[in-house]
């Protein structure tokens, strides 16, 4: 038999949780070393203090405008190569790759310029001190083009993944997540003939990174035996870009009004003060470890349930969506867990500037945060995971509807209301944020039940 035949009768037929882990632990490894990249580019921003950790935080929710667009587009991907392999027409699912990628360049390169003249005003809208700004400035800018770059890897690596090769995406990681891990250092502190460029320096080593992964992924999905993209599928086919912009624009909006969010929230925090902003990174990219694995699995069950769609096949696709939920429910409680536990130790460790007057205000707000915040993380993975068929399906109008009341609905007023006006501070705004991935949480599995997402959208 065939290997692409192989793989695609297993992923239809194999034993669930099996498949399902042999998707997802590639995936699950890639986002670890990712995570482990974050947390050691935490680790060396660390020892500058709270502005510099703050960075990368306070860049995020503007940056991920663009990423998060891209990334709704990336539904469609999910949607249309996933149930058209599971009915084994690969020439349309390599004409959907092909045609995604046109729309994201055509999409993502405009975005771009309007982010990067927004990133000017951001430091007066945080009310930021010197310090501050001056950190966000030197960081944002650069991160922005690298983060426009990596939508073009997101793709190429969802290409693999859907496919039923997540292995590939993760070959592919590893030596540029080593290579990032590596330049940090000496970008940042100046080491040997290197200048010292502190923020700056880690936002380069990243970009460097990212230009060279992307450049692989793209080469690769036309050089790999399997996928074999062709300049024949970038034949410009306008029904077919109309119905990527149709299936993809729900979940882009979904995503670019979470980061909207995000922003917002942002400026709530930044008003309980600076401290806070820190606080609220450190807490976030510690949890990252577990948040990634949460994606990894989405994306192995999406991929399973596209292809159970595409195979006319629903209670199989019920059964991995139901088994899913399960395994990364545990998982995250878990992990939450252990990290709230020796969450000073742990926090500690990223935030070692004895010199910084924020350290301590800032660890002991972490602490809090781990143990409010972070244990409602099994809520949030549950929302991820449970919206998984509606992507597979293509009724990524759900995922928007989810994002909305999370962040817009939920999130952004309960922070402020219990951190602004009643006067709780970060405590009020980590109650706030536990409570939006809790109510989310289970609308989002109640939706899954209900069947909502039961579609096709191939003849």
């Amino acid at each position: 038999m065939d290997p692409a035949e192989k793989r695609r009768q297993e992923i239809l037929y194999g034993p669930v949780v099996r498949t399902l882990m042999k998707l997802a632990v590639p995936t699950v490894v890639s986002n670890l070393l990712s995570t482990a990249y974050n947390l050691l580019d935490t680790f060396w921003l660390g020892g500058l203090g709270s502005s510099a950790l703050s960075a990368p935080m306070m860049s995020w929710p503007i940056i991920s405008l663009i990423f998060s667009f891209v990334f709704g587009l990336s539904g469609a991907a999910i949607a249309l190569i996933s149930q058209n392999r599971g009915a084994g027409k690969d020439e349309d699912a390599r004409k959907s790759l092909a045609h995604i990628i046109i729309v994201v360049i055509l999409i993502g390169a405009p975005l771009a310029i309007v982010v990067y003249i927004m990133l000017g005003w951001i430091p007066r809208l945080l009310k930021l001190t010197p310090e501050f700004a001056e950190s966000f400035m030197n960081y944002a800018p650069i991160a922005l083009v690298g983060q426009t770059i990596m939508g073009l890897a997101m793709i190429g690596g969802m290409a693999f993944r859907v496919w039923g090769y997540p292995e590939v995406a993760l070959y592919v990681r590893v030596p540029f997540v080593l290579l990032n891990a590596v330049l940090d250092p000496f970008l940042i502190y100046g080491w040997g003939p290197f200048p010292r460029l502190e923020v700056k320096g880690a936002a380069i080593a990243t970009l460097i990174a990212e230009v060279l992964e992307a450049s692989t992924l793209i080469a690769l999905i036309f050089l790999h035996p399997r996928i074999r993209l062709r300049p024949k599928h970038f034949k410009v086919d306008i029904s077919l870009i109309r119905r990527i912009i149709y299936i993809g624009s729900p979940l882009g909006f979904s995503r670019m009004i979470t980061t909207s969010g995000f922003f917002v929230l942002l400026i709530v925090i930044s008003r309980v003060g600076e401290y806070m902003i820190t606080a609220w990174s450190l807490v976030n990219r510690v949890m990252d470890i577990f948040t990634w694995m949460t994606f990894a699995f989405n994306m192995a069950s999406a991929t399973m349930i596209g292809q159970a769609i595409g195979n006319n096949d629903f209670i199989r696709a019920k059964e991995i969506a139901r088994k899913t939920a399960l395994i990364v429910v545990g998982i995250r409680f878990l992990g939450s867990l252990a990290v709230a536990i020796f969450a000073r130790p742990i926090l500690e460790i990223f935030h070692r500037n004895p010199e910084d007057p924020l350290r301590d205000l800032v660890i002991s707000t972490s602490v809090t945060g781990m143990w409010t915040f972070g244990m409602s993380a099994a809520f949030f993975a549950l929302s991820i995971v449970s919206l998984a068929p509606f992507r597979a399906s293509g009724k990524t109008q759900y995922d928007m509807l989810i994002s909305m009341v999370r962040l817009w609905g939920l999130r952004v007023p309960l922070s402020y209301v219990l951190g602004i006006l009643l006067g709780y501070g970060s405590l009020g705004v980590w109650v706030g944020m536990a409570l939006s991935n809790l109510i989310a949480g289970l609308l989002a599995y109640a939706l899954m039940e209900k069947d909502l997402w039961i579609h096709r959208i191939i003849e």
